[in-house]
């Protein structure tokens, strides 16, 4: 009956065609060990190819040892190659490992793969690992793409066969086959939020509430991922239309995002982070629902830190994602004597100023005329700080300048300002202060430039 079930599940989620190469994962635990026979029962009839992968990570010392020799000898009783790999990752308890084991676990099946030929790589989630899975998603608050749970099919390569199948019927199958498999202690240890949900929590609900409680999420999971797929796509045409590449990032119209329905723009905003950032590890709903009000008609300038060193800003019309947080500028100071140069690295800019007859030699965004009077011998290059006013004391403060010229927050930081004592008298891209302008007829002036740096050999 498993393989009956396994083979209906292979045809309903199109797992595998006649004829392929297959990799199987084997841990040498019940699922995985049941998983190998059942396709290896079926291969003739399907025409199968198979191969047998095992991952090593070190954990349990001796004890992973002898899963490996364990899945080598099965292989070889089943005339199959077989592949492994050994990885020493961390020692038990140590932050993230369950992730970084199964990041590596698959990074190797992956590998392993692409070696032998395999068009697929064959796990062994139960429905039971997706009732689990499911239970604690939502335990976590999870939203519809979460409690999606574990996917049949993933980017039509990695398949789940026994997805359908209960842990029961499993081992009931490995003990009409007399096949042992290995048992992993720590799968016992109710230390593990996972094992309290499958060894207390759902059998509770089972006893006292619902007697098929595992089949029940595990169509709760499928029922979510036919809604999330659904979101998902009117989720990515939307993206598309609003999404607008930048510097480290993108940016998409705040008016824009605020007329999509509240699902899509959550989903939307989660689709550029996953973007700029790579991934959408360590983001929550709360990052999200933070990022979507920068979108609110008074959060211009308004920003949001999110994990990964990416920030979220609010630019005038637009939401901003950058892949690295604008940093806190450091500060530097460069005196830049009149006549004279000076290179800035921080800004990748080397600024000369020099004396000139009259103010005819222009204005722009790479040069500025200042009165000559007006200046001390030396000038000072720095970053923008708080309270800066173009032009001094009693003048605009150089944040509403900003704002009026519409110059983005993460731009700001990088822009060196040129300074007589407390007053900013120029910003490279902007015309000079109005009180330092060199007016035409007013004589000598000193001519400010700037141009870029030579890249660092």
């Amino acid at each position: 009956m498993l393989e009956a079930q396994v083979l209906a599940t292979i045809k309903k989620y199109g797992m595998l065609e006649p004829g392929d190469h297959i990799l199987v994962a084997v841990s040498g635990g019940a699922d995985s060990v049941a998983l190998l026979h059942c396709l290896h029962r079926l291969s003739g009839a399907m025409q199968w190819k198979l191969a047998v992968a095992h991952f090593n990570h070190g954990i349990r010392g001796a004890d992973a040892d002898r899963d490996e020799e364990f899945v080598g000898r099965l292989a070889q009783q089943l005339g199959l190659p077989f592949v492994c790999e050994r990885a020493r990752l961390a020692c038990p308890g140590a932050p993230n490992l369950e992730q970084a084991a199964r990041t590596a676990r698959y990074a190797f099946l992956r590998r392993a793969a692409q070696s032998l030929g395999a068009r697929k790589i064959a796990v062994g989630h139960s429905l039971d690992d997706q009732a689990e899975t499911v239970l604690s998603r939502l335990l976590r608050g999870s939203g519809v793409e979460g409690l999606s749970g574990i996917r049949p099919v993933v980017a039509g390569v990695i398949v789940r066969p026994l997805l359908e199948c209960r842990r029961g019927a499993i081992r009931a199958y490995l003990r009409r086959l007399q096949q042992p498999f290995r048992e992993d202690a720590s799968n016992r240890n109710l230390d593990f939020e996972r094992n309290r949900i499958r060894h207390e929590l759902i059998p509770y609900l089972e006893r006292n509430f619902q007697r098929r409680t595992a089949r029940v999420l595990a169509r709760q999971a499928d029922l979510a991922r036919e809604t999330a797929e659904y979101l998902d796509a009117q989720a990515g045409r939307a993206y598309e239309a609003l999404r607008r590449p930048a510097e480290l990032g993108l940016t998409l119209p705040a008016a824009g995002i605020l007329e999509l329905p509240p699902i899509i723009r959550k989903l939307v905003v989660r689709r550029a982070l996953c973007e700029v950032r790579g991934s959408l590890r360590g983001i929550s709903m709360s990052h999200v629902c933070a990022v979507l009000a920068l979108c609110r008609p008074d959060a211009s300038g308004a920003w949001v830190r999110l994990p990964g060193n990416a920030l979220a800003i609010r630019e005038f019309e637009h939401l901003a994602i950058t892949a690295a947080a604008a940093p806190v500028t450091h500060f530097y100071r460069y005196e830049l004597s009149v006549p004279g140069r000076c290179e800035v690295p921080e800004a990748g800019m080397i600024f000369i100023a020099d004396f000139a007859e009259g103010a005819g030699q222009g204005l722009g965004a790479d040069r500025a005329a200042l009165r000559s009077d007006a200046l001390p011998a030396s000038l000072v290059i720095r970053p923008w700080l708080p309270g800066d006013r173009y032009g001094g004391p009693g003048h605009r403060k150089l944040k509403k300048v900003f704002n009026q010229e519409r110059i983005p927050l993460r731009e700001r930081r990088r822009l060196p300002v040129v300074a007589a004592g407390e007053a900013v008298v120029w910003v490279p891209g902007l015309r000079p202060a109005k009180s330092f302008i060199a007016r035409p007829g007013s004589g000598r002036c000193v001519l400010l430039q700037v141009r870029p740096a030579a890249p660092a050999a």
